[in-house]
């Protein structure tokens, strides 16, 4: 194993968990607003679907753990990628809370979830066998900068434009990134 594709591994860890992070928990504040209010649903129902998304990844996760071992992180990832970019456009499109339940459903629970912590983490830990610690910390950094970068930059974007440009953004920036990165892993 090359050195120096170690450090592309890490790279494309910490990317690939910005991505996740902000994709999956960062950017819901800065929607609720905004779609409550498009849409005309109730604060608890934009929380619902939320919630219940993030419940049915950590459910599917127990599927997905053992597809990762099987198959290994490139196809998952890939898969992921296509999953979340397609529910992302889709809430962007959509106009009734039943889709925007789903989509965020899928975009959640099938999306993100393929290429969040859980398909990355083990990738780290099969690379770097002296310093999986420190290999696991560096690539981890993702997730703090997902919550500090995203928030703000969303808010400016859903500010200037509206919530729909927001999520369809969200949508390329994930089809043209986790691709590419998933090749390597």
């Amino acid at each position: 194993k090359p050195i120096y594709y170690g450090w592309w591994i890490l790279i494309g860890a910490i990317i690939v968990q910005f991505l996740a992070i902000s994709v999956g928990q960062m950017v819901s504040g800065v929607f609720l607003e905004p779609v409550v209010t498009d849409l005309g649903i109730k604060v608890w129902q934009f929380s619902a679907a939320i919630s219940v998304s993030t419940a049915m990844g950590g459910i599917a996760l127990i599927f997905i753990g053992p597809t990762v071992d099987r198959i290994g992180p490139r196809r998952i990832m890939l898969a992921g990628a296509l999953i979340c970019s397609v529910g992302l456009i889709g809430i962007s499109l959509q106009s009734k809370f039943w889709q925007f339940f789903m989509l965020q459903m899928l975009s959640s629970a099938f999306g993100w979830t393929l290429f969040g912590p859980l398909v990355i983490s083990p990738i780290i830990t099969k690379w770097f066998v002296v310093k999986r610690g420190w290999a696991l910390a560096i690539g981890s950094i993702g997730v703090s900068l997902g919550g500090i970068i995203t928030p703000i930059t969303m808010t400016a974007i859903v500010d200037m434009f509206n919530w729909r440009i927001g999520y369809s953004i969200l949508a390329a920036v994930v089809f043209v990134f986790i691709p590419p990165i998933a090749l390597i892993m």
